[in-house]
């Protein structure tokens, strides 16, 4: 049975609720404000988890470098949504959120370098069926349109994030899951707390505060506890199955979005979330197709 299949899927599942929440907010809210001041949302909610962990969970003595590796992979974690937020806020959720299918390729080659994984050919296969999907997902219905900037952004993104999980797992391996998560959430918990000291960005953040009042502090505090609970199920799939495998399941994360759209278009047509032109539904259905065949492909591997 493979359990880490459905925990894996379970993971994009949210995470596309984060990506509607996130372009919500940045498009109503961040106009003229720097997208890191929404992250210190991100680092108090983090530190909330972290306070739970070890309250409900067994956390484990470590060595020190041990722990300082974990929260290096929680800054990591924070600071690789910098640049995905900066994409969000210069673009739609459509183009920039698929884009992070590059951390599959980055994830296969640090996690072979770093921690001997290797994919099988069959793997690989299905691998490069669910990225195809993704990207046939994210393009412009009418006509190509290559965005550099848009790209390196979440390439950058990308590359960090895919990073953390490899120190993640590096460590997860020798210790437990409890306790290399609740080092990872304080890591990340130090870095809100580093964007505060920022005048700046501390600026911002009491900007979309004031601005946002309720509407902005329910909104972001929602979105980053999907993102705990979505991390926690993504970061448990990654410690029993290769990284990359489970990163080629979260190209299911394009199809989420867009059945979500789907919804949010049906029930609050006011709230303009994806292109239902003919020509894009097409794309996006024959992308869908895509990624479902590679999925099973991944979870009969």
């Amino acid at each position: 049975m493979n359990t880490w299949f459905w925990i894996a899927l379970s993971a994009p599942a949210l995470w596309a609720v984060t990506n509607h929440i996130d372009g919500f907010v940045i498009s109503r809210y961040s106009a003229g404000k720097r997208v890191a001041s929404l992250l210190v949302f991100t680092g108090l909610v983090s530190g909330l988890a972290a306070v739970l962990i070890s309250i409900f969970a067994k956390v484990e003595t470590i060595a020190l470098w041990q722990e300082l590796l974990g929260i290096f992979a929680g800054c990591l974690f924070v600071g690789g949504y910098i640049p995905y937020m900066q994409a969000l806020k210069e673009d739609e959720v459509s183009i920039a959120a698929p884009l992070w299918q590059m951390v599959v390729p980055l994830s296969y080659i640090l996690g072979a370098i770093f921690l001997k994984e290797h994919l099988s050919g069959h793997q690989i296969l299905a691998t490069l069926i669910v990225i195809a999907g993704a990207v046939l997902m994210s393009m412009n219905p009418h006509g190509f349109r290559w965005k550099p900037r848009i790209f390196f952004l979440m390439l950058f993104a990308s590359f960090l994030i895919a990073l953390n999980t490899i120190v993640f797992k590096f460590i997860g391996l020798e210790s437990s899951f409890w306790t290399i998560s609740f080092w990872e959430y304080l890591g990340a918990f130090v870095f809100g707390l580093g964007l505060l000291v920022i005048t700046p960005v501390r600026t911002d953040f009491l900007t979309f505060v004031r601005e946002g009042g309720r509407t902005i502090v329910s909104l972001s505090t929602l979105s980053e506890a999907i993102n705990v609970v979505a991390r926690l199920l993504f970061n448990y799939a990654a410690l029993i199955a290769p990284i990359a495998l489970v990163y080629a399941v979260n190209g299911a994360q394009p199809f989420f979005i867009f059945l979500y759209a789907l919804i949010i278009f049906a029930f609050f047509p006011k709230i303009k979330a994806e292109d239902f032109s003919r020509r894009s539904f097409i794309l996006k259905i024959v992308a869908t197709i895509i990624l479902i065949a590679g999925s099973t492909l991944l979870f009969l591997s």
